[in-house]
């Protein structure tokens, strides 16, 4: 069966098909998106704990490096079945929505977006690396301004400006890539840029910092992270999830594939990558410690989480083997961690403004006495970003504070401490204003819908699984930098 792991595009491709040819059907549309999501995770899942990967495939029988090359190695398949579990959560929590999840072409939209997700992580070429990311993009600028509200409008023209010129960037690095080397293939990309790394190692490191400027644009690094707070909290709740979950991830998913794996790992990109990283996460947190939306404080520590992440990242393109090793496991076990529980905290933001109407903590009091069976949800997710042990986000904290112990990068530990302590404060502000408190007398504006619970445990239960757990991803991440 691995070698049909292509049928994971088909997958999407198909729902969007029969979403478009359902159009305005919305029960037909459900359905087939809870059975072709359902599906994606079934086969996703099948190929990874079958250990069907590393397989290839190059389309029209091309010879390599000219057909379009797809790979599923490990690193695919887990950020595949992650993204699996966001596909048929957000089909989920969305079901009964009457904001944009009811809109004729969302459901499409949706699958297209799951589409250029999977064609990004399965290719094994850099210029179609940028086709899926553009798939992916474009999809995505469509659902961020799929309204008639004019801030909603505003918000998503920044976060498609900035897109389009990181867009751009990327295009003309990958020119500049390809007049050198004279290949996008990943494997033999490697192999001439080690190469020409001997030779001209200045022109190299250029080459990556074009590339890298295109990434940290699209997962929101410093200091071009303002489209993130503009744009996901104009959103719907369920949207923002999946967007907060999966965007930013899959820049920081191309940094690890393309620096980590193909370009020679250079110690000046690594100490600027790193610079970036750190401070990335502590202004990102600062930027949570004073808003006082809900949204808008998980927005900025969507931020500081791709600080954390970044720091992990750069490490695996540090130019000891064993510490970039650990550190590309430490990444993705880190990645997968966040995309889940950022994901859930955003559809749980989405409950509370059902219950009570706003997102404002100045609005919002009792939640705790009320609706406890809530404050239970959303304490695990919480809990997991804050890195209280023995949840995911402790394991993934850790790995890092010992690969920058290992290094003598003392400095990045206390950044990382400081990172850490101002999440605890945002996030006990959270549940001090929202869900502490007396008990407000009206009643929820209206019912929510089961659906939406059941999306919120699945993913609950997902971190759960990992926190008590966390050998299995950790030692399937760590294979990855084998």
């Amino acid at each position: 069966m691995g070698e049909y792991f292509f049928l994971l595009i088909f997958i999407p491709l198909f729902a969007s098909a029969l979403s478009l040819y359902f159009r305005g059907n919305k029960a037909v549309e459900n359905g087939i998106t809870l059975i072709f999501s359902f599906s994606y995770i079934l086969f996703a899942g099948y190929l990874l704990l079958t250990s069907q990967y590393n397989h290839e495939l190059v389309a029209g029988d091309w010879p390599s490096g000219i057909g379009i090359k797809l790979k599923s190695d490990l690193m695919a398949l887990l950020m595949i079945t992650v993204v699996g579990f966001m596909y048929f959560a957000g089909a989920l929590y969305g079901l009964s929505k009457k904001t944009i999840e009811n809109h004729r072409n969302y459901l499409f939209l949706y699958h297209s977006l799951f589409l250029g997700l999977t064609g990004a992580f399965l290719t094994n070429d850099l210029f179609n690396l940028f086709v899926w990311f553009e798939i992916t993009l474009m999809s995505s600028y469509v659902l961020v301004v799929l309204g008639e509200e004019k801030e909603r409008l505003i918000g998503g023209l920044k976060y498609i400006i900035l897109n389009f010129c990181s867009g751009l960037i990327f295009l003309l690095s990958i020119g500049l890539i390809y007049q050198a080397t004279k290949t996008l293939d990943f494997s033999t990309l490697s192999e001439r840029l080690n190469y020409l790394y001997q030779e001209n190692p200045a022109y190299v490191r250029a080459l990556a910092f074009s590339l890298f400027s295109a990434f940290a644009i699209k997962s929101a690094f410093f200091p071009l992270f303002f489209w993130l707070p503009e744009s996901y909290p104009r959103l719907s709740p369920g949207l923002s999830g999946v967007l907060a979950g999966l965007l930013t991830k899959l820049g920081l998913y191309a940094m690890l594939r393309v620096f980590g794996q193909v370009f020679p790992h250079d110690m000046t990109f690594f100490t600027v990558v790193l610079i970036l990283s750190a401070l990335t996460l502590l202004i990102g947190v600062w930027g949570a410690v004073i808003q006082g939306h809900i949204r808008k404080i998980l927005s900025y520590h969507i931020i500081s989480q791709v600080g954390f992440i970044g720091v992990a990242v750069s490490f695996s393109f540090y130019p000891d083997k064993k510490i970039s090793m650990l550190a590309q496991g430490a990444a993705l076990f880190y990645i997968i961690h966040h995309i889940i529980v950022k994901t859930n905290l955003f559809f749980i933001s989405g409950l509370i403004q059902i219950k009570k109407g706003s997102e404002e903590l100045k609005d919002l009091s009792g939640l705790f006495r009320r609706y406890p069976f809530l404050a239970l949800l959303f304490l695990i997710p919480a809990g997991s970003l804050i890195g209280i042990p023995p949840l995911s986000g402790f394991w993934a904290k850790l790995s890092l504070f010992k690969i920058s112990i290992e290094t003598r990068y003392l400095w990045v530990c206390l950044f990382m401490i400081l990172g850490s302590f101002f999440t605890l404060f945002s996030m006990v502000k959270i549940w001090s204003n929202s869900f502490w408190g007396e008990v407000e007398d009206h009643s929820p504006l209206e019912s929510v819908h089961i659906s939406s619970y059941l999306a919120i445990i699945l993913l609950c239960l997902l971190t759960i699984c990992i926190s008590l757990n966390p050998n299995w991803l950790y030692i399937l991440s760590n294979k990855v930098g084998l």
